[in-house]
């Protein structure tokens, strides 16, 4: 099988990078629709494919004892035979220099992905709202 070629690209936030990366935000009703305050203080991608963008990604540091860890703070596009855990989670994993990759998701299908590809839980996080609108 031949390897799919990607060029990854710093980028900001934009319309076109969030019309890519939004839908990663579409479960997280904290945000009051805006996506960049989830955003702020990540570093921004877009994966090109040729000129097109088919993806963007945002990412976190942060130093833990074990060593610096590496958030996905959220990644959304779409592409015919492009997937993000099989094509851009390598890629983070290879060029991020960290000692861990850690991923949120709602979506237990990608959880499956996931640990195919060697991640493993390490915490569930659960909420319930108290307040309404009080």
């Amino acid at each position: 099988m031949e390897k799919t070629q990607i060029e990854v690209r710093a980028a900001g936030v934009t319309p076109a990078v969030l019309a890519l990366i939004g839908p990663a935000f579409a479960h997280d009703d904290t945000l009051g629709g805006d996506v960049g305050a989830a955003l702020a203080g990540c570093d921004l991608y877009t994966v090109h494919q040729g000129e097109h963008a088919v993806c963007a990604f945002a990412l976190r540091s942060e130093q833990a004892p074990a060593g610096r860890e590496v958030v996905v703070v959220g990644a959304g596009g779409k592409a015919a035979g492009f997937s993000l855990t099989e094509i851009v989670l390598p890629h983070i994993e290879e060029t991020s220099g960290a000692e861990f990759v850690r991923i949120h998701t709602a979506r237990p299908g990608m959880v499956k992905r996931l640990r195919a590809q060697g991640y493993e839980a390490v915490e569930v996080v659960m909420r319930k709202r108290v307040n309404h609108g009080r």
